[in-house]
């Protein structure tokens, strides 16, 4: 706690502790940061490591994978997580071609009020025949951490198939109840009664968000409040 090094080496501390020693821990090191010290942050948490480090490694069985800003290193892995290795360096016989975002007047947007409505649409293209297919969608924040995700099979709605040179044009509507802030959408085609990934595409959108209400955080609940007697 009362080091004051040039250079901190941390390897992943963050994996051990509680969520009150993983808190102070990242506070420390965002302290160590603001005061100038350079640290090599080793870790597998996305979130901390979009919050600390400005440039990022990515390395895969000991050899670097990907070298440059932290947010593009952070796409490239989620780009390429969800993916068997065999598919990241071949062209996927399904593919998502595009993903946007409307309002409700079908105008194509970026920009959204907290509350509002929206259609996320969603073209794939196919070279073969598959059956059994869904549609995911996923949500991060501005630090890359989850905030929502959802598949259509997991919504109930029947899989479906796709043929050969066929093009499908499917649809979310979702209404974005989420606090003022940027949230990045990502898309996959899977079947999952094998656990099979066809293609993901992330960042599909970014979403920036804009709020009214006097609230923080991801989720707006819409709050109000009374003050009464008894």
């Amino acid at each position: 706690a009362h080091m004051e090094p040039d250079v901190l080496l941390v390897d992943e501390v963050l994996s051990v502790g509680d969520w009150a020693f993983q808190r102070k821990c990242v506070e420390k090191m965002g302290s160590f940061v603001r005061n100038g010290i350079t640290i090599v942050f080793i870790s597998h948490n996305l979130q901390a490591v979009a919050s600390l480090c400005n440039r990022t490694l990515l390395i895969n069985q000991g050899s670097i994978v990907a070298n440059g800003p932290t947010e593009n290193v952070v796409i490239h892995y989620l780009q390429n997580a969800m993916l068997p290795s065999k598919l990241q360096e071949v062209k996927p016989q399904i593919w998502i071609k595009e993903v946007n975002v409307y309002n409700q007047d079908t105008q194509l947007m970026g920009h959204f009020k907290s509350g509002e409505n929206v259609k996320i649409d969603v073209e794939i293209v196919s070279q073969t025949y598959e059956r059994n297919l869904a549609l995911g969608i996923y949500i991060l924040d501005q630090n890359y951490y989850s905030v929502f995700n959802t598949s259509s099979e997991r919504l109930g709605y029947r899989t479906f198939s796709i043929r050969n040179g066929e093009v499908l044009r499917l649809r979310f509507n979702v209404c974005l109840h989420l606090c003022q802030g940027t949230y990045y959408l990502g898309a996959i085609i899977k079947r999952y009664d094998i656990d099979k990934t066809f293609d993901t595409k992330f960042p599909a959108a970014t979403l920036l968000l804009n709020s009214d209400e006097g609230v923080r955080g991801v989720a707006n609940l819409y709050p109000t409040f009374m003050i009464g007697k008894k």
